[in-house]
């Protein structure tokens, strides 16, 4: 009798060509059945159809996930002229498309790391499985081969710290709530703005079993966080002999949310802690090999000697490589360009002496400040050229699509150690147009020279993003009008989601001519009623909403102008204009669920339900991220960070504010007597906390994605505006 002997490497690439089938199904249901992945051994991807019985069959040839997915990728953006975007296939109906001959290309070998620490109290805090399951497709589908999940730690933490003596009440109190959760793992505040259930902890290890098994099953690595050493302050009352620190306060909190206590990291202690966390990490999550830790993010060291810097690092290696001889730490960079104290010599005694198989750095914010010229390329570590590019999940434009491709490009020839790329947002969903183009740039069977790769792309993203008649003609006006600035110019200049005042200054990312031509692109488009699909309606309402902010600071200079001169006239006239800028900037932004705040309320209600808290409580906590984000209202420097462009907010909270001003300036005009400022600081105040409060003012979740005829009468009238 004949044994078949079956090598385990072919068990499991059969497996994962199966999730790969799978995916397919779930991208291209009309098309589940036409698309046949098959495994083989080369290093080439091979793509080939057959056409029988007037239907065509595309054939896959690929030897794991990762090649598989870049193969079925390259087969509908380049010949099905369709993609898959975070807002779902561009076009559910596409025709299959038979290949003149085969097409036989290489793997991309470069990292593609995704995901920020914010996103995760921005975007994913009310995320279940049914909101996961296809943004992880996106990701498999976007080539993104490394992701950070930080989700399910706190219950390691919690098993540690109880372990350790710590009463469980005091360890969930340790923690910050589910909208403010990452500013906790990131060391930077405790106990904001109320603590954590134990159905919560259950509740995310639960997720990140089913998250990370889902990547690993489409060829996606992922990191996990490491042991920073910030611990609950009733652990020194429990080992006072021990060595411990406390953080510098972030912003203006003080000790009652900030200053948080954590383990000298250079001490014995640490390593004895970080062992137990270790052991509890691998039995509780599922690990990789790649550990984040970042004990100093937007926290200033306490001791500024070269030698204890040396003495942090080696001490954070030795922890993971003790427990995974293959272990990497993950380091954001972020943190060396945000705080004057990291100077080029102190990086170094930082990073310098940790071996280069052991560490991986994140040039985070590379668009506009990057580190990696002044480290001379992080001194010969391995490093991604990361992108941020969007702060707070704010739903603005921002971005420069031809210099992030190529300095990205550039960062690349002259540093072989920078071995990929990475997009690091605090919120999803905004600006896809330009992670397009520069994703697209690292895929196979694409030109290596930035400018004809660009040109390449704003041709074939017309076809498979809008189905353009005139290919490329719509995207190269948006890529050159609007996605042609530098964001550090840009960002956080947009007045109307700003607390009113006088003097405040507007940084312009286009002209308000190029935004009418582009509008009245958009209006033919969706006017034609035959192509219609969410990225379009998204894209349109962006445009919109950028030509209504501009709009809006020519009416407040109006406004102030008049106000100076004693006009009363063009004070009247200004302030009706910005209030119906206001109103219709709502219009806009209700025609997506995703920019409706009463969609999200429903949202939270389940997500509440599920995890044991009040659904008013965590609801409140999301009023008071996207406005105050401090409760109290008193820390300036993070009030309206977190803006958005949605509607229910723009009508309940913004456009409130703005009739205040308003108001004030027209009353002041009227007695003549000096601006009140401190009558006017506790009116608008009651605004801001009176919406913050709110439970039952939000309408009912609208579905207005289909209103296409009536979008396109609002688009026609703003372009008169």
């Amino acid at each position: 009798m004949k044994v078949l002997l079956i090598l385990p490497s072919i068990i499991l690439s059969i497996t994962c060509l199966s999730e790969v089938q799978n995916l397919v199904c779930r991208v291209s249901p009309a098309h589940c059945n036409s698309f046949k992945i098959l495994f083989s051994s080369s290093n080439l991807t091979q793509l080939d159809t057959k056409h029988s019985k007037n239907q065509i069959t595309v054939y896959i040839y690929c030897s794991n996930a990762r090649t598989c997915i870049e193969g079925y990728k390259v087969y509908l953006v380049d010949n099905a002229k369709v993609s898959y975007t975070q807002f779902g296939l561009s076009w559910a109906e596409y025709p299959l498309v038979a290949l003149p001959e085969p097409v036989i290309f290489p793997s991309s070998e470069i990292t593609r790391y995704y995901g920020n620490i914010c996103a995760y109290s921005y975007s994913y805090w009310w995320w279940d499985w049914p909101e996961w399951e296809p943004h992880l497709d996106w990701l498999a589908f976007s080539g993104f081969n490394l992701v950070y999940i930080p989700t399910g730690i706190e219950m390691v933490l919690y098993r540690v710290f109880t372990k350790l003596g710590v009463p469980a009440h005091e360890v969930l109190s340790f923690f910050n709530g589910p909208t403010f959760l990452a500013w906790n793992r990131m060391g930077n505040m405790h106990s904001y703005p109320r603590p954590l259930s134990l159905e919560f902890l259950k509740h995310q290890v639960q997720l990140q079993h089913r998250i990370t098994n889902r990547l690993t099953s489409l060829g996606v690595d992922f990191v996990v966080p490491g042991f920073a050493g910030f611990v609950p302050r009733y652990l020194q009352l429990l080992f006072p002999e021990e060595q411990f620190a406390n953080a510098s306060c972030w912003l203006e909190f003080n000790t009652s949310f900030s200053c948080l206590t954590y383990i000298d990291t250079a001490s014995p202690f640490y390593q004895e802690v970080g062992d137990l966390f270790m052991r509890e990490l691998r039995d509780t999550l599922n690990t990789g090999n790649k550990y984040s830790v970042d004990t100093f993010n937007e926290n200033t060291p306490v001791n500024a000697s070269l030698g204890y810097l040396a003495a942090v690092s080696n001490a954070t290696v030795s922890l993971i490589v003790r427990h995974d001889p293959t272990a990497i730490w993950v380091v954001q960079g972020w943190t060396f360009g945000y705080d004057p104290y990291w100077t080029t010599p102190r990086v170094e005694a930082y990073l310098g002496a940790v071996p280069a198989e052991h560490v991986l750095i994140l040039d985070m914010f590379a668009e506009s400040k990057p580190n990696f010229p002044r480290t001379g390329g992080w001194f010969g570590k391995p490093f991604l050229w990361t992108l941020i590019n969007n702060f707070g999940g704010n739903t603005v434009i921002n971005g420069h699509i031809g210099f992030i491709v190529g300095n990205f490009s550039a960062a690349q020839a002259q540093y072989p150690n920078c071995i990929g790329f990475g997009f690091m947002p605090e919120g999803i969903e905004e600006n896809t147009i330009l992670l397009d183009a520069v994703l697209s740039f690292t895929y196979p069977l694409r030109s290596r020279d930035p400018a004809s790769h660009l040109e390449w792309w704003r041709r074939a993203v017309g076809v498979y993003r809008y189905k353009e008649h005139y290919p490329g003609r719509i995207v190269s006006d948006i890529s050159h009008a609007l996605y042609s600035f530098h964001q550090e110019r840009y960002y956080n200049s947009y007045i109307m989601y700003k607390r009113p005042g006088f003097g405040m200054q507007f940084v312009y990312n286009s002209n308000t001519r190029d935004n009418r031509h582009i509008l009245a692109e958009f209006s033919r488009l969706l006017g034609d009623g035959r192509h219609v699909n969410k990225a379009m309606l998204i894209d349109a309402i962006t445009v919109a909403s950028n030509l209504l902010e501009q709009l809006f600071y020519e009416r407040y200079k109006g406004l102030i102008s008049g106000y100076l001169t004693g006009n009363n006239t063009e004070v009247d006239l200004h302030s009706r204009g910005m209030r119906d800028i206001t109103t219709t900037l709502d219009s806009f932004a209700s025609f997506l669920p995703s920019r409706s705040i009463s969609c999200y309320k429903q949202r939270i209600a389940v997500f509440a339900k599920t995890v044991h808290f009040h659904p008013d409580q965590l609801y409140r906590d999301f009023l008071t991220q996207i406005t105050l984000w401090d409760r109290s209202g008193e820390v300036e420097k993070v009030r309206d960070y977190a803006f958005k462009m949605w509607s229910g907010v723009i009508s309940g909270y913004y456009a409130h504010r703005w009739d205040v001003f308003c108001s004030f300036v027209k009353s002041s005009m009227a007695s003549s007597q000096p601006f009140d400022h401190t009558a006017y600081d506790v009116e608008v105040r009651k605004i801001e906390f009176k919406f913050t409060h709110s439970q039952n003012m939000m309408a009912e979740c609208q579905q207005n994605l289909t209103v296409v005829v009536k979008l396109v009468k609002l688009i026609n009238s703003v372009i008169l505006f």
